[in-house]
């Protein structure tokens, strides 16, 4: 059954994040500057990077993060209540158009349970959950063109991972996830970057983690099919996956 969505402002789901983010900042660390230096420059004075090999960043006082964030809640209250009502609205504009295009590429029967919230967030990134399957959206900014396109790659990996895992039995989430997830966001990038999907939703989403060249090839490769076949692509990005020495296979 195609999944609903609910928009929900919730400034505790944002402090999980910002702890997320921190532990997950020993395997990449220019997740801190997208997330929040760039976001909150003044952040910086509080947000250290640690010694070692790894340099995974610290937080002295993590109270402190909690009042920042319980106060840029308060501050911009009513802007953010707006922003999530005018997401919604542009989504629900989208929604049927999504969900069309989707069935091109997967069955029905793979959109997995769950919650399917769109959580508001002050970050400059917006993570998604595979367990309960949420997410998180802008919260600030007031481009709902922008937003929609999160949420349609948000969910698109949703589906995506559903279909993965039961049809690629040989690649499980435990020892692969890193590998699952490079396969999973070349996918969405070859995909809402398809000019099919351009003309639906006007804008792409962004392609990196030296993924650059494998997408553009497999862009050329699909560009003029009107229907894609997800099994041909997913298999051709493992094969150029795994045969790319700029792209990390490793957990």
């Amino acid at each position: 059954m195609q999944p609903k969505i609910k928009f929900i402002i919730d400034k505790d789901k944002d402090f999980q994040t910002f702890e997320n983010f921190i532990k997950e900042s020993k395997y990449d660390t220019s997740i801190i500057d997208w997330a929040f230096f760039k976001v909150y420059p003044d952040l910086k004075e509080y947000i250290k990077k640690g010694d070692g090999k790894n340099g995974q960043y610290y937080v002295a006082d993590i109270n402190f993060i909690r009042t920042f964030i319980d106060n840029e809640y308060a501050k911009n209250a009513n802007l953010i209540g707006k922003n999530m009502q005018i997401n919604e609205e542009a989504w629900k504009k989208k929604e049927n158009t999504y969900f069309e295009l989707v069935s091109e590429l997967f069955e029905e029967k793979y959109w997995p349970k769950g919650k399917y919230i769109a959580y508001a967030t002050i970050w400059g990134v917006y993570p998604r959950f595979l367990g309960d399957k949420t997410f998180q959206i802008p919260a600030i900014t007031k481009n709902a063109e922008f937003t929609v396109i999160v949420i349609a790659h948000e969910t698109l990996h949703f589906i995506f991972y559903e279909y993965f895992l039961k049809n690629y039995p040989e690649y499980n989430l435990n020892d692969n996830s890193f590998f699952i997830w490079n396969v999973s966001e070349a996918f969405n990038e070859v995909i809402q970057n398809h000019p099919k999907w351009l003309k639906e939703f006007g804008i792409g989403c962004a392609i990196y983690g030296g993924r650059e060249s494998l997408v553009k090839k497999l862009q050329k490769k699909y560009y003029r099919s009107s229907m894609i076949d997800s099994k041909k692509l997913i298999d051709d990005i493992i094969i150029e996956i795994k045969s790319s020495k700029k792209i990390s296979i490793k957990d």
